[in-house]
């Protein structure tokens, strides 16, 4: 069966234009292929995203850092980027996490 996926999929990505061989077309057969090894690499990413996160958390907390200069300190091209990947991960923008962060320093 897992034989049959990989064919089909191989079969799918020359059908639409991309090559079989490209990375990305290989990622997308692995995945037909087997979707427990897709569920790992997903907790994986997801791993490493919140690793990636822990720096700007603490340097937003502080409310001395801009978010466009944090997102490019940690590696991420734009600010757009930066901010999608933070909220996905800590669940509200870099802006809301930094003045909820300054209102609970200044309540204490």
């Amino acid at each position: 069966m897992k034989a049959n996926w990989l064919s089909t999929a191989s079969k799918l990505c020359s059908r639409n234009g991309s090559d079989s061989a490209r990375p990305s077309c290989q990622s997308h057969v692995r995945r037909a292929a087997d979707p427990q090894d897709d569920l790992l690499d997903r907790l994986i990413d997801l791993t490493l995203a919140e690793a990636r996160m822990r720096r700007p958390l603490d340097e937003l907390a502080d409310g001395a850092a801009k978010v466009a200069s944090v997102a490019l300190e940690v590696g991420y091209a734009s600010e757009a980027v930066f901010s999608r990947s933070f909220k996905k991960i800590a669940g509200m923008s870099p802006a809301a996490w930094r003045a909820r962060s300054l209102l609970a320093a200044k309540s204490v």
